[in-house]
């Protein structure tokens, strides 16, 4: 059938080390292309930007300002080609590489191999908590994720702290295999459970979960939410009632509702206030005839498009700062309907509200917006019919995940929804 994965039979081998798998190159399936837009992106950037013609070396002895802009064409070429070049070889690295596990008693080694190149990563068996095959989704315009059943990972979740300062108090991820069809992975992963409770008797009763995306585990997961509770120093105010619920937020304050970026609009402001006081005293200094440099009437058109910015950032930070909300649901389950209503002293009023089941899932994610180049967190709401509503974008991530959790109890909607494959 189109779109299914190859027939596979994994097979072993026994080496000095261990047990050992072999696995064949990656047959990518419906993503078979994604490996040749890396190619393709990597040529193309050699091909244009990098070194595509004689190489013109600076000489300072002639003229000093030439070679300075030969040096720097010159770096620019070489920086540019090392791009194509890096992007070509992950290009066929994920084409053509094949990947390796070892399992010995106290150790598993697993490496991808492509041509003379090698990754290996290593992990103390004694530190693997289970398996797990990740499924990697796909949406349209916002809606159901829909598994890629040919773009899997097998991963061992560990007791080990993450390795990035992101990802802090989460737990680490040896990755075993990627990107090979769900199967083949859960053959691997049948195999490293049996053949551990001969080689380290610590892994015999590990067990192989399936989840889906790139969202946190328990996000991903079917399992029993944990509870979330509601910050300590939270204004919100929850009430719940015999028919629904009620949430009710007040204002964040300027400063902490547009997370700094109204400190941002004061200095922005201020300097373009600044400039323009500069140039208009100018324009209106005596015995000056320019009429087209810098000092001239016309200049002021220049800066119309940094005073809309201006304008646009104070008007935004007012609006997350100062805006009051409230999110109503009334009954519960599938009959259950989600109120959404926000005002604001700059923007119109906001009314939406949706019915349980037409909601596919409520989480919290990243929004549109950065601060510092770190997402700005919000309620995300996902219609079964439409794009997703982005809500509350002023508070903070805790509220978030505290609200997110309150109404996919009372409506009984999940994090993550999965359309299941026929």
């Amino acid at each position: 059938m189109p779109g299914q994965p190859p027939t596979f039979h994994l097979n072993s081998e026994t080496s000095g080390t261990g047990k050992q798998w072999r696995l064949p190159h990656r047959p990518w399936g419906a993503g078979w292309f994604l490996p040749w837009i890396f190619i393709a992106v990597g040529i193309a950037i050699a091909a244009i930007f990098g070194i595509n013609g004689p190489v013109t070396l600076p000489n300072f002895s002639d003229d000093t300002f030439a070679a300075i802009f030969d040096l720097v064409w010159l770096i620019g070429d070489v920086v540019f080609s090392a791009v194509g070049l890096l992007l070509i070889t992950l290009g066929l690295a994920f084409r053509y590489a094949r990947t390796t596990v070892t399992l010995s008693q106290n150790e598993i080694t697993t490496t991808d191999q492509f041509g003379l190149l090698y990754w290996t990563r290593r992990l103390n068996t004694a530190h693997i908590t289970g398996f797990e095959i990740n499924v990697g989704t796909s949406s349209t315009n916002g809606g159901p994720s829909v598994p890629m059943e040919n773009v899997t990972m097998l991963i061992a979740p560990t007791d080990l702290p993450a390795k990035f300062k992101k990802e802090k108090n989460k737990q680490h991820d040896f990755i075993i295999a990627w990107g090979y069809p769900k199967t083949w992975m859960q053959q691997l992963a049948d195999a490293l459970t049996e053949d551990a409770k001969s080689i380290n008797p610590v892994l015999a009763d590990l067990e192989t979960t399936t989840t889906f995306g790139s969202g946190d585990r328990d996000e991903r997961s079917d399992a029993v939410e944990t509870p979330v509770d509601p910050p300590k120093d939270t204004n919100i105010l929850l009430l719940r009632e015999t028919d629904g619920l009620t949430i009710n937020i007040p204002p964040k304050g300027i400063m902490r509702g547009s997370k700094g970026l109204a400190f941002f609009a004061i200095l922005w402001n201020g300097f373009i206030l600044l400039t323009l006081g500069m140039i208009v005293f100018t324009m209106l200094t005596p015995n000056n005839p320019n009429t087209s440099g810098p000092d001239s009437p016309w200049t002021l058109l220049f800066f119309l498009p940094f005073i809309a910015v201006g304008v646009g950032l104070a008007v935004f930070s007012v609006h997350a700062g100062k805006s009051q909300a409230s999110l109503v649901i009334i009954g519960s389950g599938e009959t259950a309907v989600l109120a959404y209503i926000r005002i604001s002293p700059v923007l119109k009023t906001r009314e939406m509200n949706w019915s349980a089941n037409e909601i596919s899932h409520l989480c919290v994610g990243d929004s549109n917006m950065s601060v510092n180049d770190v997402p700005v967190q919000e309620l995300q709401v996902y219609p079964k019919q439409s794009k997703k509503v982005g809500l509350l974008a002023q508070l903070d991530d805790e509220e978030l995940k505290w609200i997110a959790y309150e109404l996919r109890q009372q409506l009984g909607v999940s994090k993550r929804a999965i359309a299941q494959q026929d």
